[in-house]
Parts: structure tokens; C-alpha cells; sequence
């Protein structure tokens, strides 16, 4: 079965993810992530790109754009394929970097596009700097997450709109229980100062 066109339009906005292939990792250096960040913005200036936001995780990465020619489609199999490449190169690997296609959400509103935009930019950055961990571990499961993970999943449930399911597929694939479940525990934690924590991600994401 053929798959459905993707929804292109001049001026659209989008909240694209891509991930390694069989949950691979994408970023193992710093060198790695500087690389891709060159890619994304050369690959952004060639189609006219407008990034409003990124993350790069360990196996995967959010773009937050807006694409004024309607062409995400040639803009991501290009910043894709460059980055393939490459990888392929440095890691002396053969076969598929990415798992299949990159996943495009269609962002029609304001409200949203600040949600989403703080979701990914600012969050991870905050918990982590706070907490002085690196951002694999809001990924990991059981005791190495720890009081960060917990942090994080209750900041992103109060301020990005996401629903629980969103949210935990990207904290490790969490089902939307166990988001249920880790917020409630955050609300246990003692020593957490959360209108500041809350304050400093919306004041990075203003600036």
C-alpha cells in the first residue's frame, strides 16, 4: 500500500522528529552534533527554512520549522541523506542510519507552536543544567533516571500541552501510565522548587 502524501504548504509549520534506525545511536561525540548542526543550518538556508527550535538526543532529534516554500519533504531527504552519509563515513558503517521516514506533526495554531516549542527547546536543557546530568538520562529507565526524569516528565505534562502518551514516548517510551504514575511521585518530592524551575523554561524560551 502506497503510503499518504504528507501535508506540504507554503508557510507551514511542523514539529518533525526523526530517529536512528532500531533506536540506534545518532550523536556519540560532540563532533557528531556540531556536524548535523552545520548540515541543518546550510540544508536550511538552501530551502529557505525557518527553525524555531531543536533538540538533539542521543538517537533522535525534534525540529521545530516553519517552511514558507512547502518543502519539508526535499529540505528533511536532504539534512537526512547528508547526515547518512556521514555517519556512514565516520562509523565505517553500511545499511540504514534512519528508521524510515521522519515524522511530521502539522502545527495550526499559535498556542500549540509555543507548547511544542518550549516542550522541546527548553525543558531537557533546564532539568539537566539543574540537575547536572546529561540528557541520555531522561531517556534511561529505573534507578539511573532518577529524581531528573521525574522532574522533567512533570514539567513537560504541565506546560506543553502535550497529552501523557506524547510525552512519554519521549522519555524512553513511557506509556501514558506510567506518566501518570511519575507524576505523581514528582508531586511527592521534597526540596523541588518548581515555580522556578517552571520560570526559568519559559524565560529561555522567551529569549
Amino acid at each position: 500500500m502506497p503510503r499518504p502524501p504528507r501535508t506540504e504548504f507554503a508557510d507551514a509549520r511542523y514539529h518533525v522528529t526523526s530517529r536512528g534506525n532500531a533506536r540506534q545511536t545518532l550523536f556519540f561525540t560532540d563532533k557528531d552534533r556540531e556536524r548535523f548542526l552545520l548540515q541543518l543550518e546550510d540544508n536550511a538556508l538552501t530551502y529557505g527554512i525557518e527553525l524555531y527550535a531543536w533538540v538533539l538526543m542521543r538517537n533522535h532529534f525534534h525540529l521545530v520549522l516553519r517552511t514558507p516554500r512547502g518543502n519539508l519533504s526535499r529540505f528533511m531527504q536532504r539534512l537526512n541523506s547528508s547526515y547518512s552519509l556521514y555517519f556512514r563515513y565516520k562509523r565505517r558503517k553500511t545499511g540504514h542510519v534512519l528508521d524510515g521516514r521522519y515524522k511530521a506533526r502539522l502545527i495550526e495554531d499559535d498556542e500549540y507552536l509555543s507548547a511544542v516549542t518550549l516542550y522541546v527547546s527548553e525543558i531537557d536543557r533546564v532539568v539537566c543544567a539543574f540537575f547536572g546530568v546529561h540528557s541520555d538520562v531522561l531517556k534511561s529507565h529505573g534507578s539511573r533516571a532518577g529524581t531528573a526524569k521525574t522532574v522533567a516528565v512533570e514539567l513537560a505534562a504541565r506546560h506543553s500541552g502535550h497529552p501523557f502518551r506524547v510525552i512519554g514516548e519521549h522519555y524512553g517510551g513511557m506509556t501514558g501510565q506510567a506518566v501518570a504514575m511519575t507524576r505523581r511521585r514528582a508531586r511527592a518530592l521534597e526540596g523541588i522548587d518548581w515555580e522556578n524551575l517552571a520560570h526559568l523554561t519559559t524565560t529561555v524560551s522567551r529569549n
